[in-house]
């Protein structure tokens, strides 16, 4: 007589349940996104604070200040940048400092506008200092602050602990 092969009610109730187990785990493993998730954008300057501009052997003192668009979304800004009196009013207040705005006349901005989105979401704006003027016109020895702020946005929000940037320069 023939055998009939046996099956172990056990051994097939563990592999039914490890397999329910398995196919349960996979839709767990994502990659962390969540579908239509935006966060809004929120534009900042990189190089916020105080920062001194040096005056080179030769040429032009230069700042580079990195624009930087944040969030979660494809929305595209325009972002405007300007010198602001009220930035340096509230850093000398804060930090019982007595800087003096350094006019605008003595610097230029390659741009003051610049555009962000999805693809681009930082750009650099640099400020040249006429220094043949500083050097020719303002006492050796003093301290002017250039205050760069972001002045205006198309959408989104201006985070207002980077909003603006006090570029000191040292007249040598």
């Amino acid at each position: 007589m023939k055998k009939h092969p046996t099956f172990s009610f056990t051994k097939t109730c563990f592999s039914v349940v490890f397999c329910c187990f398995w196919l349960l785990s996979l839709p767990a493993c994502n990659d962390g996104r969540e579908v239509n998730l935006t966060i809004p954008t929120e534009v900042y300057l990189v190089q916020a604070g105080l920062q001194t501009v040096g005056f080179p052997e030769s040429g032009e003192p230069q700042a580079v200040l990195t624009v930087y668009k944040g969030g979660y979304n494809d929305d595209g800004v325009t972002v405007r940048l300007g010198i602001s009196e009220y930035a340096l009013d509230r850093y000398n207040e804060e930090n019982a400092t007595g800087y003096r705005m350094l006019p605008e006349t003595y610097c230029t901005f390659d741009t003051r506008s610049v555009e962000l989105g999805a693809k681009r979401w930082k750009a650099n704006v640099t400020v040249t200092f006429r220094a043949s003027e500083l050097l020719a016109e303002l006492p050796s020895g003093s301290e002017w602050v250039l205050p760069v702020a972001v002045t205006g946005i198309s959408s989104g929000e201006v985070n207002a602990g980077k909003s603006a940037v006090l570029l000191l320069l040292q007249i040598p």
